[in-house]
């Protein structure tokens, strides 16, 4: 069986699936006003913030999604739903810190406060969204990695 062009470089397909899953929320929810105020603060702040935490979280969990670690399209979606909530976590660090860069009156010593804060708001608000698509995130890269491998014993 033909081997897809992604076996030997899982890291990059997770990444990219990942990253894409990341975007398609915050451009949906926030793409007309971040491109309406023309601050390029903002399409950090609510585009390129989330797509690179989801990207590196699916780059850092790409092995957990591979043939060789998960054996079946159920425990791939979970493992791409804790992937997205791992990316989640990462996003609420990295915003509360850009935050505090790019908008005036937030000091260094809020970066955790505003963490904690865009994080439990952020899963109240948005978790009914993150998880079934960080699961189908998941299912996708378990399965593109999946053609051609070699059958499970």
């Amino acid at each position: 069986m033909r081997r897809g062009p992604w076996h030997d470089r899982p890291r990059r397909l997770a990444a990219l699936v990942f990253g894409v899953a990341g975007l398609v929320v915050p451009a949906a929810w926030y793409g007309p006003l971040v491109v309406a105020s023309g601050r390029p603060s903002l399409w950090v702040l609510y585009l390129g913030i989330p797509t690179f935490s989801a990207a590196m979280a699916g780059a850092a969990g790409a092995r957990t999604l591979g043939p060789g670690c998960c054996r079946s399209a159920g425990r791939a979606a979970l493992r791409g739903a804790g992937l997205a909530l791992a990316a989640f976590v990462l996003f609420s660090f990295l915003f509360g810190a850009a935050l505090t860069w790019f908008e005036p009156g937030w000091g260094w010593r809020s970066i955790l406060g505003l963490a904690t804060l865009t994080l439990s708001v952020g899963l109240l608000v948005s978790c009914w969204l993150i998880v079934p698509l960080g699961a189908a995130a998941g299912w996708v890269v378990w399965r593109v990695l999946g053609r051609g491998a070699p059958a499970p014993p």
